[in-house]
Parts: C-alpha cells; sequence; structure tokens
C-alpha cells in the first residue's frame, strides 16, 4: 500500500471514529443516509462468530476499523441493498458495518432500513491527475 493511501486510511479511520459519521475526501461524496441514521438502535444483534471485523463499509475492500467476539450485542442501525452487510453501533458508541451472516437477530434484516456506505478507501484516487510531477506511486 502507498505511503499516501496509508494517510489516507488513517485519517478516514480517525473521522470515523472521532465523528461517528463517515467523512469523504474531495473529489468523492459523502452518503448522506449515514449521518441521518438514529443513533439510537431500537433492534439488537449477537455476534456469533469467534471474531467479527468491523469496516468502515460494506466489503471486505473496507478497512477494518475494529473486532467484536461472539456473544458481544451491537445496535442494528441499517443494512446495505442486499442485506449482506449491516450498519451497527458498536458497544463503545462507534459506528461501522460488519458481515450479516454472523449477527444473530430476532427481526428480518429486510425490515432495517437500508443505507449507503462511504467508497471504498482503494477506489478513484482523488489526487489522480491533481499536480504535474506530482510524485506518484505506481501501486
Amino acid at each position: 500500500m502507498s505511503p499516501y493511501k496509508r494517510l489516507f486510511q488513517g485519517m478516514f479511520i480517525l473521522a470515523l471514529g472521532v465523528a461517528g459519521v463517515a467523512l469523504a475526501p474531495a473529489g468523492l461524496t459523502a452518503t448522506p443516509a449515514l449521518a441521518q441514521v438514529n443513533q439510537a438502535a431500537s433492534v439488537t444483534g449477537t455476534v456469533s462468530a469467534a471474531v467479527l471485523n468491523v469496516r468502515a463499509g460494506a466489503g471486505t475492500n473496507f478497512g477494518r476499523i475494529g473486532q467484536l467476539t461472539r456473544g458481544q450485542q451491537v445496535g442494528l442501525l441499517g443494512r446495505n441493498a442486499e442485506g449482506t452487510w449491516l450498519y451497527v453501533l458498536l458497544p463503545n458508541g462507534a459506528q461501522g458495518w460488519v458481515s450479516a451472516r454472523y449477527v444473530q437477530t430476532g427481526q428480518a434484516i429486510g425490515q432495517l432500513a437500508v443505507v449507503g456506505a462511504p467508497a471504498p478507501v482503494g477506489g478513484p484516487d482523488p489526487l489522480a491527475g491533481s499536480a504535474p510531477g506530482w510524485p506518484r506511486d505506481p501501486g
């Protein structure tokens, strides 16, 4: 991973931890739906995997921002359109995305609100072509 991508990923994760909302860099748009999700989750789920990664977005291509362990409770704030990822409220108050297959809940996932996801950190390079002669990492 290039130093620029690593730095950006660190800033993105810091923004998630401080604000509890995914922020996007210049050139990408933040998803308003994330900022509008109700903080008080009325539906909860229980982690069924031994260790479950919490990610910055709905997919394994997003950076890991934390981990949960079997038996931990999370608030269910929403889901992606396919219902394969859940946007959750963590025990420490932070928010993130987890794979729906590893969370047991008494409510059908399809009844949760669909919320958008931020662009993946490895997505389009917002600095591409921004300055002639800018040192670029080929990877």
